[in-house]
């Protein structure tokens, strides 16, 4: 279950923010411009915090797999994801599925059967 739940949940972030470009490309602006500002880095950095911690319970308390490492390094692939799939996709024949399943089963080893199993890999 926890695989399943962690693809659902993984894909609902990714679609939603792929469907609006404009939020998420926004958001990666204001990101890049927190690195020449250190007012905005400040603002940044106190939401990304609240946001990775809220991110760390809700996975505690939907009995995922993973603790903050592993929720981090989540973070960062779905972050650079996001940001190929915004600009030019590295391989824009593979679909955003493909590599949220790809990203689960090598982030989460214990996933990797389930993912397999049901031929998402």
């Amino acid at each position: 279950m926890g695989a399943d739940l962690r693809l659902e949940c993984l894909r609902d972030i990714v679609r939603g923010l792929t469907q609006n470009r404009e939020v998420a490309l926004a958001l990666i602006e204001l990101r890049l411009e927190s690195s020449r500002r250190p007012e905005i880095a400040m603002l940044i950095a106190d939401w990304r915090h609240r946001a990775f911690t809220a991110d760390v319970a809700f996975n505690a308390a939907a009995g995922l797999p993973g603790g903050p490492e592993e929720i981090a390094l989540f973070h960062y692939a779905i972050d650079g994801l996001i940001l190929d799939r915004l600009t030019t996709p590295l391989m824009p024949e593979s679909t955003t599925d493909e590599a949220i399943d790809a990203l689960v089963a090598g982030l989460l080893p214990s996933s990797r059967d389930s993912c397999v199993d049901k031929g998402k890999r």
